[in-house]
């Protein structure tokens, strides 16, 4: 019986050890019985060294696990487990730590040293050394910042410089220094926020790959910063988790627009077939590659051509590529829900202009009116005029888009107000035209000023016709029938 269990026990830890390979880690054996050993059994002494001989594991390394009944009992066990573990760790990273330190790396070999320093950093974070770990973290940083690399590269490097200025924010705010993460941030954004991208995979993907790394960028700090202000750090109007909020929806507010200008491009021009399927997410060898470079299988559908395979990509992105609006308008939320917590009304409501012209963008003319209202009510009570001006612009217009021919009336009326003068030139001609044929009774097309919006549609102007007919009574209604000034509606 006692053979058969010993050569369990190996055959356990070889199945172990032959599935790690050459893998640097530590075993452990844990037996599980139902009878306690007491410290003076000489017999399970000698049985316990004899098992450890058999399995080649030290002493360290072998623990037997009593089942108790006494539930206080089990949980000193669970307790002294979890801290001979601990330690079998500490060891086991601490020669890990020293063996990488040891290796000779050449100074002018920037990438191998980057690496390096990279893996001393989070083998410092596993040995929760935070203070070492930043250390490193901080000089991988630096030399990646300071590396140039090959436009086929860049790609690459921003996406491990923002996984490295993520640790450093991250254990700067674990280790209660708020203001040096937020520096290190500043120093981030004008490290590689401003650099040029280059033309791979082609010029406009390159830009918007760029806008979208940068709105990501801003967002994770904005977690990292919230994380921490539950916690207790202190953030305030001036810096506060919303003011990073709102930059990464305005990069991604960007990213839209420019996947949207890429779109109509292609658009007027022949579709080109696309020979391969990209799975964007799938994991790659290195952090930061390309899904499609150094793949075998769709290097050998290429039949061996870099060539065509880069070209095959950049067809596949340009043709995949969506915007992605409803991620920018759930950003622009979160800043504004910040915004008024930390009394920051201007921007929270620059925010909910922002998610007006997202939903117009999308085409959702109904969400965008709603909050235009809203924004025009808060900028008629701080008599910002200039701003007010554009604001009833798209609400005219997205009253139209909608169909909403007392809200589009009603914009038009407080845009003549004198309040409301030095309009641009090529609006104001057609508004005033507009507004005398409705005093006169006479109907008129609606001036076309929005950007991707179906005001040429032939469609959606015959319906807005239609209405116009079925409510041309009630629409001299409600411009004659008012007896107040036109003061009323500002």
């Amino acid at each position: 019986m006692w053979l058969q269990q010993k050569n369990e026990c190996e055959s356990r830890l070889n199945v172990l050890r032959q599935s790690i390979g050459q893998l640097e880690t530590k075993l452990a054996l844990v037996l599980i019985q139902k009878a306690k050993t007491t410290v003076d059994d000489s017999i399970a002494t000698e049985k316990a060294i004899e098992i450890c001989q058999f399995c080649k594991i030290s002493t360290r390394q072998f623990y037997v696990f009593p089942l108790l009944t006494d539930k206080k009992a089990t949980a000193e066990c669970i307790v002294r487990l979890e801290i001979a573990f601990y330690q079998i760790a500490q060891e086991a990273y601490q020669a890990y730590f020293k063996k990488i330190r040891a290796r000779s790396v050449p100074n002018n070999d920037q990438q191998v040293l980057l690496r390096q320093q990279f893996k001393l950093a989070f083998i410092s974070e596993l040995r929760e050394d935070r203070h070492s770990s930043l250390r490193y973290y901080k000089q991988a940083y630096q030399i990646a910042a300071d590396l140039e690399m090959l436009e086929l590269s860049i790609y690459e490097l921003i996406n491990i410089a923002g996984f490295l200025n993520y640790k450093i924010c991250e254990l700067n705010f674990i280790l209660n220094s708020p203001l040096e993460a937020l520096n290190q941030f500043r120093k981030h954004s004008s490290n590689f926020f401003n650099r040029q991208m280059g033309n791979y995979p082609s010029k406009e993907l390159a830009i918007i790959e760029f806008e979208l790394w940068k709105s990501q960028q801003n967002r994770l700090f904005a977690d990292l910063f919230n994380f921490a202000v539950s916690n207790g750090v202190a953030a305030y109007a001036s810096q506060n988790p919303g003011r990073f909020l709102e930059e990464a929806a305005s990069h991604l507010k960007k990213a839209n627009s420019l996947i949207r200008q890429l779109k109509t491009k292609n658009a007027h021009q022949q579709r080109q077939s696309c020979s391969i399927n990209l799975d964007l997410n799938a994991p790659t060898i290195y952090f930061g590659h390309r899904p499609w470079l150094n793949n075998e299988t769709i290097l050998a559908e290429m039949k061996g051509n870099l060539q065509l395979v880069e070209h095959a990509a950049k067809i596949f992105l340009e043709q995949n590529i969506q915007e992605n609006y409803s991620q920018s308008i759930q950003l622009f939320s979160a800043a504004i829900g910040q915004f008024k917590r930390y009394h920051c009304k201007r921007f929270a409501t620059l925010s909910y202009l922002n998610i007006a012209e997202e939903y117009i963008c999308f085409k959702q003319f109904g969400n965008s009116l709603q909050i235009l209202q809203h924004v025009s009510t808060e900028l008629r009570t701080s008599s910002f005029y200039s701003l007010l001006r554009n604001v009833l612009v798209l609400v005219a217009n997205c009253a139209y888009c909608s169909l909403n021919i007392n809200e589009w009336i009603l914009a038009i009326v407080q845009l003549l107000h004198s309040e409301m003068t030095n309009l641009n030139a090529q609006i104001e001609p057609n508004l005033l035209e507009d507004a005398q044929n409705y005093f006169s009774g006479h109907s008129s097309i609606p001036f076309p000023i929005l950007p991707n919006s179906p005001f040429y549609e032939e469609e959606v102007f015959f319906i807005f016709y239609l209405h116009i007919l079925d409510y041309k009574g009630k629409i001299k209604y409600f411009l004659f029938s008012r007896t107040e000034p036109k003061e009323k509606f500002l």
